[in-house]
């Protein structure tokens, strides 16, 4: 199975309360996604949303939701690959604290 890095970065949670959006597409395939938490730091909060679009294609809703506190023992965040025929993306929730940047990738197959 081909696979591509769609898209890899970095992002810097908006604020508390702020959602910050990661990745999203309305391209069906398979995604990924793999994210380096290794610049957490006491006291910042952050949930990493993943989204996938309802079968009747009513709107992207939460499949799963990932609570991260503090510097990170096992840094980093590896959403396994998910299918999607109508939408996909990732956002990020920032909770409390101050947000580091955060560097992430994409994957496609």
């Amino acid at each position: 199975m081909a696979q591509t890095v769609v898209a890899t970065g970095s992002f810097a949670v908006s604020s508390v309360g702020g959602t910050t959006t990661v990745f999203s597409t309305a391209t069906a395939g398979i995604y990924s996604a793999l994210i380096d938490l290794t610049s957490m730091v006491s006291g910042a909060n952050i949930n990493i949303n993943v989204n996938n679009c309802t079968i009747v294609a009513s709107g992207n809703i939460t499949v799963t939701q990932d609570n991260f506190s503090g510097a990170q023992t096992e840094p980093m965040f590896f959403q396994p690959p998910m299918h999607t025929n109508k939408g996909f993306s990732i956002t990020v929730v920032g909770s409390s604290g101050t947000f580091p940047t955060i560097p992430f990738e994409i994957t496609q197959f």
